[in-house]
């Protein structure tokens, strides 16, 4: 029998964040234990409360689309793997790879990102933000934003993190949908 690596807790926090962050479809508990179970030795269990605790320390969100959990990363998941992920032996970030590329080819996700901006007359600018996978259109807005520089932040922002900001704007939706009316 193939003996597997044991990550300590530092190690499998790492190991999830960075897992979710090189997924172009939706991180789902199913896709993070065919990845993740596939190169450590973790069960069902400890991936759960290790995905609870990512959640609790603000690293992860969670939300529920079409009745399943959906795992994406916050802007502090998003600096944690991009400070650390070098302390995931480089054994396990080649396997974690593997399965991430393989997941990403079954899923056949193609996506288009665009963030763009366009002057409405000489000192005013609005910025279009578009997210289409598989030539669905997940998002589409469009903003007045002010000045030729606040549209171009907001452009860059958008596309360097495109799935923090869909992930956001979906948990506000949501949160509006799932509250319940008050009893009088």
């Amino acid at each position: 029998m193939k003996s597997m690596y044991k990550p300590n807790e530092y190690e499998m926090n790492l190991i999830i964040l960075y897992v979710i962050s090189g997924l172009k479809t939706g991180a789902t508990y199913t896709i993070l234990d065919y990845i993740v179970s596939r190169t450590v030795d973790i069960n069902y269990f400890a991936l759960q409360n290790y995905l609870e605790a990512l959640i609790e320390s603000e690293n992860l969100t969670e939300l529920t689309v079409d009745g399943e959990k959906i795992y994406s990363l916050t802007v502090s998941g998003e600096e944690t793997i991009g400070f650390f992920s070098d302390r995931i032996p480089m054994s396990i970030r080649d396997r974690l790879d593997e399965y991430v590329r393989e997941t990403n080819e079954k899923e056949n996700v193609s996506s288009e990102i665009v963030a763009d901006y366009f002057p409405i007359n000489e000192k005013e600018y609005s910025v279009k933000l578009n997210i289409k996978e598989n030539d669905v259109t997940m998002l589409n807005i469009e903003l007045y934003v002010g000045d030729r520089e606040r549209a171009r932040l907001i452009s860059e922002h958008f596309a360097k993190n495109t799935t923090q900001v869909y992930s956001q704007i979906i948990s506000i939706i949501n949160q509006g949908i799932e509250k319940k009316p008050e009893e009088n």
